[in-house]
């Protein structure tokens, strides 16, 4: 057993003692919200919480099950070569990359719930072709799951967000919605670990969870059949008619948006940041561990008990989560004395700017405490960046284009990411931690700017107009 197993515990137990104690007060302070402040209707809104998050368990937890097992299997049991394994998961980057463009087109323009299907049909097909020791099919199923990842993180919330729209439910509803679903990713990404061990235990065999991943994407592919309504771009007459949207723009429009558009700019600037930064400390925190343990470790070598430092960080975020949901309730502070505009504009400022001294202190910290606390620190920050930004996307992005733009802004990051893949993040860790404190510090300046003073500005506007009308 590791010597530092009861170290880590201690700290796990911490987290979960933390953590629950926000969960009870979060809870009472959620029924108040719901009973008091919900413009559409608790009837609404609990309908459509209903339908979206059982599907929102069920295709997240089909992707934290194959997390903790997709390497091993490349490695143990297909006996893949490092460069071999190196190539898939760039391969799964680049396909994510390239699909972006033609993903939110096609969503947009042909509806958002069958591109939602489309990814349950693309992603159990990914989990059974891996099963098979074949390296081409291994290379068909990595670009069939980047094409499904593109999907999963950009369609889906595109529906929730058209669909709250269509029962008029307000901004700071649709953020209370987004970070009750983060605390619910949290959760199935604690229970996935432990689920993913044990049907390896139970089936001797790193094969099983992708199965069960498979079913898990058929059963919500169903469900969505069943229960979810149709919305796409274009408008409403579009949506009743069920025709295919004609008129949202192209990329080429979106790009140009983009570049023209200071919201949308300062959008894309944190998002590409603060992903590019979660994914590469997803590749490095194991060897950053190794690396302060006495005496070093390598990942040959390594005793740190990874499914309890993993279980750690998911707490953590769950604890961003329920923060996130604390302050933007209808019953805080905050929401009363700030426009929902202004108020996650400031809180997503804030996030890059705490995510940004979390990488950098990490790489300062010379002890396993003070790097685990740092990474912690930094789950947490996902935590709140998560529901925050999907706020700032429902406010800022156009609802005919929604799924256009949202997929556009995931370009960059797996452009970054493959990049940084390719160069040998490993081996220049803490430049890269480094430089990507730096990339958010710049990106929380730009939100700051752009955003939040973008939203004062007309504020202040819309007050000079009133005065002279009353004068």
């Amino acid at each position: 057993m590791s010597s530092t197993r009861p170290f880590f515990l201690g700290q796990l137990y911490a987290l979960g003692g933390f953590t629950l104690g926000l969960s009870l007060l979060s809870w009472r302070q959620s029924k108040a919200s719901l009973s008091s402040a919900l413009t559409g209707g608790p009837t609404e809104y609990g309908r459509l919480w209903r339908k979206y998050i059982v599907v929102y368990i069920l295709v997240t937890a089909s992707d934290w099950l194959q997390g903790p097992a997709i390497y091993t299997l490349y490695r143990s049991e297909h006996h893949l070569s490092a460069e071999q394994t190196a190539f898939l998961f760039v391969l799964g980057f680049a396909s994510a990359a390239v699909s972006s463009p033609f993903v939110g087109r096609f969503a947009d323009s042909h509806g958002r719930k069958r591109l939602c299907q489309t990814f349950a049909l693309l992603s159990a097909l990914s989990s059974l072709l891996i099963l098979f020791p074949f390296y081409p099919l291994l290379l068909v199923s990595r670009i069939l799951g980047g094409i499904a990842t593109s999907v999963l993180f950009s369609v889906f919330e595109s529906w929730l967000v058209s669909s709250a729209h269509a029962v008029h439910l307000q901004d700071s509803e649709i953020s209370l919605l987004l970070g009750r679903c983060t605390v619910a990713n949290a959760l199935v990404a604690v229970l996935s670990g432990l689920a993913t061990e044990g049907l390896v235990q139970y089936s001797g065999t790193y094969k099983a969870p992708f199965v069960a991943s498979a079913a898990m994407c058929v059963a919500a592919g169903v469900f969505m059949g069943r229960t979810w309504e149709e919305n796409k771009g274009g408008g409403q007459e579009v949506k009743e008619s069920g025709r295919a949207a004609e008129n949202g723009p192209s990329m080429l429009d979106a790009v140009k948006s983009l570049m023209s558009n200071r919201s949308l700019f300062a959008l894309a600037l944190a998002q590409s940041a603060y992903e590019t930064s979660m994914y590469l400390m997803v590749f490095l925190w194991v060897p950053a561990m190794d690396a302060v343990s006495r005496p070093p470790l390598t990942p040959a070598t390594s005793t740190l008990p990874h499914g309890i430092i993993f279980s750690s960080f998911m707490l953590s975020m769950m604890l961003g989560s329920l923060l996130y949901s604390h302050l933007t309730s209808p019953t805080s502070r905050l929401h009363t004395n700030h426009a929902p505009l202004m108020l996650n504009g400031k809180l997503c400022a804030c996030t890059l700017s705490l995510a940004g001294v979390a990488l950098a202190s990490s790489v300062r910290a010379q002890g396993l405490a003070g790097r685990l606390w740092s990474f912690c620190a930094f789950e947490g920050t996902v935590g709140v960046y998560y529901p925050v930004m999907g706020a700032l996307r429902s406010i800022i992005l156009p609802e005919s284009s929604r799924a256009t733009y949202a997929a556009l802004l995931r370009i960059p990051y797996n452009v970054l990411v493959v990049f940084a893949l390719l160069s040998g993040i490993e081996s220049n860790r803490d430049a890269i931690l480094g430089g990507c404190s730096g990339a958010l510090a710049l990106a929380a300046a730009a939100i700051a700017v752009l955003v939040v003073g973008g939203a004062g500005r007309a504020d202040a506007e819309r007050e000079r107009e009133r005065d002279a009308l009353k004068s």
